[in-house]
């Protein structure tokens, strides 16, 4: 749900004119640095709302390990809005909402400026990892897979070092 929200947040972001009033087809360089930005915000709050009601399923579950109170998870689900109200679904949503948002927010922002940082500084990709078949062809335009392999591996650390304190607490 998150990635896919991402893609089609920054489709969406990419195909807007900027906000000047100029009349050029293409972002802004702000409007294309902030894209990921918004995109993994957006991203982060879409998976938070949907995936919290699910979560909440599974610690009642979880919390009633011989099945007294719900025979499944449907049961659960189907008992929770009966007794408590569908509004209940997103009790203690707040917290999740923003750490995780600003998460995405980071991560997604993190990745693409890495992703973007190391195509320009290694245009024909990282060479270990390339193929040698792929020498003789261009790289292709969104990068080589050392280039997602990299950026991914870095987010990851910076993101690693960000969130530890948060979720140790």
């Amino acid at each position: 749900i998150i990635f896919s929200r991402f893609i089609l947040c920054t489709a969406f972001l990419a195909s807007q004119r900027p906000m000047s009033g100029h009349s050029s087809p293409h972002p802004s360089a702000v409007h294309y640095r902030l894209a990921p930005f918004i995109a993994g915000t957006a991203a982060g709050v879409t998976g938070t709302l949907v995936g919290h009601p699910l979560d909440l399923v599974k610690v009642r579950l979880q919390t009633d390990p011989k099945r007294l109170k719900y025979r499944g998870p449907v049961h659960c689900l189907l008992k929770i809005i009966s007794h408590e109200g569908p509004q209940s679904l997103l009790k203690g949503v707040v917290s999740p909402l923003v750490s995780l948002s600003l998460t995405n927010t980071l991560s997604f922002g993190f990745y693409t400026g890495t992703k973007e940082s190391l195509r320009r500084c290694f245009p024909n990709g990282l060479l270990p990892l390339r193929l040698s078949r792929e020498m003789s062809a261009p790289p292709p335009q969104g990068g080589t897979l050392g280039h997602f392999i990299a950026a991914g591996s870095l987010t990851g650390l910076f993101l690693t070092a960000f969130t530890t304190p948060f979720e140790f607490v």
